[in-house]
């Protein structure tokens, strides 16, 4: 077991051909019967039994919006003329005639007029209009700047736009695109396609949302409340397992403990001493492992096999990470040094020997091109990966680290009791905030990296959202003292956390109720590692004090 730092004191569609019948091929005109007298409609030799609703069928949800995103749907799946009939026999229209002009006249750009549309269309509050308007006449410029009418381009700009509140920060903006030399320039420089590409489209969707969903169907609603109820039952299904991108629609969503991954597979022996650390590569083809031995292993996960043993430190393995195109690894250690090894040989490519005491976390940035190292001797550096130093950061005595790439922010967990972020850009702190104990581990969740997974050293672990300062679920249950146990988020869509325990066992929660689903003997030691494969959602790997390694 690894001690902890020292303290400083989609839907089916249906198939092509099986139209939908309109309610005059249902006529009784010498069609078969069903043998009870009741006449069916045949459609290619299959019959199509007609329905009647029960006499007490009522539904909450109101009749012309349910019609609505009926016909809606019918002309995104390409049924217009179904949908037309509907249309007629509800007497309700998808949308109203002033929308359908409004749309229409965006389309054609013919601003003056979508202008004055614009008060019909019922926009809940002024400033949305004044939005829409903004939106209107940044357009209508750039399509002046695109058609090389500057002069009209300069009048927009000084007598239309400037005419609307919050606008000088947009006018600023579009005021550069006047001086440009060319139509590419405009493209490039304003990310826009042109009044013959989409941003007219565009344009619409971006009106859309100031207008009230009553006058404008939002874009592909049922689809979206189908999805809404779907993601809803994958967060409340206790095991799911299933990635598969088949939805139906004719039962909830529900998978089976059976398929949830509990079968040991391969058992890896070649470490000598107890075993701290495990990750995937980011395609799932490698598993590294960092032991106590002061060695790496480097495994071949379809092979199970070892594809390299990687030695060099002089003590124990503390940390590593796999670089984003999976091609290095680095690896940080109790002999305050950092290595980055190349996997195709298994070649040491650098060594760091700047800090002073233990190296306790490394990371990548995204770009692959530079990584962040930090240790116990309270630096934290930036790296290049010709080992020159790009950045220093004065900080804690730092425990693990974490990154939000999107807003170039480090997390930093430490011995203050506390989360220090840093701006990776300007070197500086940007913020703190305390936590419960001493942090042991964090680890972000790739689809959203404001949510931190946060292991403390008593054994307490949190989910929290670091952008609201809030936790979101605490996981309890798991058998944890004052060793280092290094969790994950797991499954399908990372709905999961795993982690390892004093007891040799596994235990898996549920990442939105915080309950435990199950729990696997893995080991016969303490797990303190747990790594979930980044490819295949029904396999995860340990790692224990037992010298093993096990998918």
């Amino acid at each position: 077991m690894l001690p902890p730092p020292l303290a400083a004191d989609a839907i089916v569609p249906p198939r092509a051909d099986s139209p939908l019948q309109s309610a005059s091929e249902l006529e009784p005109a010498g069609k078969p019967c069903n043998g009870n007298g009741v006449v069916v409609a045949t459609n290619g030799g299959r019959p199509l039994v007609p329905f009647t609703p029960p006499p007490d069928y009522h539904s909450k949800f109101d009749r012309e919006e349910i019609t609505r995103l009926m016909v809606q749907q019918m002309l995104l799946m390409g049924y217009p003329q179904a949908a037309r009939t509907l249309e007629q026999e509800s007497q309700c229209r998808l949308e109203h005639p002033v929308v359908s002009e409004f749309r229409c006249l965006v389309l054609q750009g013919q601003w003056a007029e979508v202008e004055k549309r614009l008060p019909q269309l019922e926009l809940a509050k002024e400033k949305h209009i004044q939005n829409a308007l903004l939106l209107i006449r940044e357009q209508k410029f750039l399509e002046s700047i695109e058609a090389r009418a500057t002069k009209r381009a300069i009048q927009i700009l000084q007598n239309e736009l400037s005419s609307l509140p919050n606008s000088s920060s947009k006018i600023r903006e579009l005021s550069a695109y006047i001086f440009l030399m060319s139509k590419e320039a405009l493209y490039k420089q304003s990310k826009w396609d042109g009044a013959k590409g989409i941003s007219r489209t565009r344009l619409l969707e971006k009106l859309q949302g100031l207008i009230p969903p009553r006058m404008m169907v939002p874009p592909k609603r049922l689809e979206s409340l189908f999805e809404q109820s779907f993601q809803f039952q994958k967060q409340n299904c206790p095991f799911h397992t299933d990635d598969s991108s088949s939805v139906t629609l004719f039962s909830d969503h529900h998978c089976d403990l059976v398929k949830f991954p509990r079968k040991v597979v391969h058992t890896f022996t070649t470490h000598t001493d107890e075993v701290w650390l495990l990750a995937f590569s980011p395609d799932g083809a490698f598993l590294a492992s960092g032991s106590k031995d002061n060695t790496l292993c480097i495994w071949d996960v379809e092979n199970q096999v070892l594809l390299h043993q990687l030695s060099g430190h002089q003590k124990p393995i503390t940390c590593l990470a796999w670089s984003p195109d999976g091609t290095h690894l680095l690896s940080g250690s109790h002999d305050a040094t950092v290595r980055l090894w190349l996997i195709s040989n298994g070649s040491c490519q650098q060594s760091i020997t700047r800090h002073t005491q233990p190296t306790t976390s490394v990371i990548w940035l995204p770009d692959g091109q530079q990584f962040i190292s930090g240790g116990q001797d309270g630096k934290i550096y930036i790296w290049d990966m010709d080992a020159n130093l790009r950045g220093e950061i004065d900080g804690p005595r730092v425990h693990d680290m974490a990154l939000n790439p999107d807003k170039a922010l480090l997390y930093v967990g430490c011995d203050q009791k506390k989360i220090y972020c840093y701006n990776i850009e300007s070197r500086l702190e940007q913020s703190s905030f305390n936590v419960s104990n001493f942090v042991s581990s964090l680890t972000s969740l790739p689809s959203n990296r404001n949510y931190l997974l946060i292991s403390f050293v008593n054994g307490g672990m949190q989910l929290w959202d670091v952008k609201n300062r809030a936790v979101v679920q605490t996981f309890r249950g798991h058998i944890h003292g004052n060793y280092i146990l290094r969790p994950c988020f797991a499954g399908v869509d990372r709905l999961h956390v795993a982690c390892g325990g004093e007891d040799g066992k596994v235990y898996i929660w549920n990442r939105f109720s915080g309950k435990i689903l199950d729990s696997v003997r893995a080991h016969d030691q303490t797990v303190n590692a747990v790594a979930w494969s980044p490819v295949n959602s029904q396999m995860f790997a340990t790692a224990s004090d037992d010298k093993t390694v096990k998918m």
